[in-house]
């Protein structure tokens, strides 16, 4: 009895195992969550995976406030398990208006 209780614990490991190795890795929300607040001017909205290509990974990203970024944020991941391959393709808009007036008071 004790014997047959470790020979179905051994199948159960081996299953899991085998499991694990046809699951496809990937980049979890909370990475590009956190990307996106570091490095750029964004406040989340909406996170969308775009396609998984030989091991990459694309991301879309909305933002509330449409100033720096009004057709969203687009994320490139080199490897699909490893957060810190992930960069933000697009350039946020930079607008100088405080400049501007800064500029016309000193004529």
């Amino acid at each position: 009895m004790i014997n047959d209780f470790f020979r179905k614990g051994i199948l159960y490991c081996l299953l899991l195992s085998s499991l694990n190795t046809t699951l496809h890795a990937e980049i979890n929300d909370y990475f590009i969550r956190r990307l996106v607040l570091y490095e750029s001017d964004c406040e989340l909205a909406t996170i969308m995976r775009k396609d998984i290509v030989k091991d990459e990974e694309n991301f879309y990203v909305t933002c509330k406030n449409v100033s720096f970024y009004p057709d969203g944020v687009d994320i490139h991941c080199s490897s699909d398990t490893d957060e810190t391959s992930c960069v933000i393709k697009t350039e946020s808009r930079k607008f100088n208006l405080l400049d501007i007036l800064h500029r016309d008071r000193t004529r």
